[in-house]
């Protein structure tokens, strides 16, 4: 007669997932979760055409004017200022619920030693790359003929790089402040409180140089004071403009890499805090 074994007597064998198989797994799984709402999808694209439309229409045709009328350089220097906010908050607002939303499913996996931290923070990470470039694109195929900008490819696709630069700091700062702040209600009523000193501290609302020494320093870590550079730095290489006015402290180049470097630090800084968050609720 077969005897049961006792728990005791049970062992169990440790199987080791290989670092691809899981990622793996975490991709296809977010991938499933993406496609599983199509609705979310065309919402997204929906609002992006609509809010390019509104915003082509409002500055219709002002690249073709003169960029040193004043009255023109504050309407085109605006658009730009703006096409910054936008870029930020676009990408931002979808992604900061993402560590929220799913805290008690990553908890629970954890506790499992389903994936490693790094695992599922890169899977969802590679999940966000194609909307972080494709909506963009969209975005500004729209407006960008609409206003009438630069008319060369060159200037075109870098406009259309730093849009994407700017969406990258947006959702990095999302992945950040998801990470730090795992409620969705409480991450929703900080966003703002953190977003505006990057807002206002670009140094498009206030003269850099009046900046308070003890709080100017927001200005260096602000992706819209760089963005904004980019952007006009690039509308106004082979114009004659008023840009001198605006007395910017780096070249559009060194704004490009900045973004960039920014970004990435943005995103390893969130990886931190998610790695420390789950070693402090062990």
């Amino acid at each position: 007669m077969m005897e049961l074994k006792s728990r005791a007597d049970v062992s169990f064998r440790k199987v080791n997932v290989g670092i691809m198989a899981a990622m793996s797994a975490l991709v296809h799984r977010a991938f499933l979760n993406t496609v599983r709402n199509p609705m979310l999808i065309r919402s997204k694209i929906i609002q992006r055409i609509f809010m390019s439309l509104f915003i082509g229409g409002l500055f219709f045709d002002i690249g073709t004017r003169d960029y040193q009328a004043r009255s023109f350089w504050i309407s085109i220097t605006g658009f730009m200022f703006f096409i910054n906010i936008f870029a930020l908050m676009g990408a931002i607002s979808p992604i900061v619920l993402t560590f929220p939303l799913e805290r008690d499913v990553f908890f629970k996996e954890q506790d499992a030693k389903m994936y490693s931290v790094p695992q599922y923070f890169f899977a969802r990470n590679l999940i966000e790359l194609p909307e972080l470039f494709l909506l963009p694109l969209l975005n500004v195929c729209i407006y960008y003929f609409m206003i009438d900008l630069a008319n060369s490819a060159g200037q075109f696709f870098l406009h259309y790089l730093i849009f994407c630069l700017i969406a990258l700091n947006g959702s990095s700062l999302g992945l950040l402040l998801g990470s730090v702040i795992l409620d969705s209600k409480s991450v929703s009523a900080v966003m703002p409180v953190i977003l505006l000193p990057v807002v206002l501290f670009s140094g498009f609302y206030k003269n850099r140089e009046s900046l308070p020494g003890w709080i100017g320093w927001i200005e260096y870590v602000s992706p819209i004071k760089y963005g904004f550079i980019g952007i006009v730095e690039n509308e106004v290489a082979n114009k004659a403009s008023r840009v001198g006015d605006l007395h910017f402290d780096v070249s559009k180049w060194a704004s490009i890499g900045i973004l960039f470097g920014l970004g990435i630090f943005f995103r390893l800084l969130s990886l931190f805090f998610l790695w420390l968050l789950r070693k402090r609720t062990q």
